[in-house]
């Protein structure tokens, strides 16, 4: 039984929206990250690169992860004029587009607290980016699906949504 004297102290505990979750784009020759827009999925999936050797003399056969591959797949409505819908329509019958891709989030689990839009909590990586052609439905805006490959290793840092800079986090000694 809890001594009377001593307090509880509750903390209310409320979801993290995914509206927390930003992605940014930098294209070839521009000096600027593009924040995704108008999105209506951004699907992050991550699939392991293992070899599975087979052993005739063991039941049970080992499985190493050498490495993995990280993908998003969006969706975007196209909007007009500008925005990031203008610099993937230029993308549209193009493979393989390197691009710079940053990955933030509102708020810091590490801390437990919500960020400054001058500050959030970045992932940065090099990418590919390839377009599928546009598509649509029935009076509905056209669809925009480029699929991101990850192709290095993550830089974690802090972005700057007002500017659309991102800083690498320093090594501490």
């Amino acid at each position: 039984m809890p001594n009377p004297d001593e307090q509880t102290v509750e903390t209310a505990r409320k979801p993290v929206s995914i509206y927390e979750i930003q992605h940014w784009i930098k294209f070839p020759g521009d000096t600027a990250y593009t924040q995704v827009t108008e999105d209506t999925k951004a699907d992050s999936s991550r699939d392991t690169n293992t070899y599975e050797p087979t052993y005739l003399d063991r039941k049970v056969q080992p499985k190493y992860v050498l490495g993995r591959t990280d993908t998003v797949e969006f969706e975007i409505d196209a909007m007009a004029p500008g925005g990031i819908q203008q610099k993937l329509a230029k993308y549209e019958d193009e493979t393989d587009v390197s691009v710079e891709y940053v990955r933030t989030i509102g708020y810091d689990f590490e801390k437990g607290a919500a960020v400054a839009q001058t500050a959030l909590v970045a992932k940065h990586a090099q990418a590919t980016l390839n377009m599928n052609p546009f598509s649509g439905d029935d009076i509905a805006p056209i669809v925009m699906s480029p699929t991101l490959t990850v192709t290095t290793d993550y830089d974690l840092g802090t972005f700057d949504a007002t500017k659309g800079t991102f800083t690498p986090a320093t090594a501490t000694a």
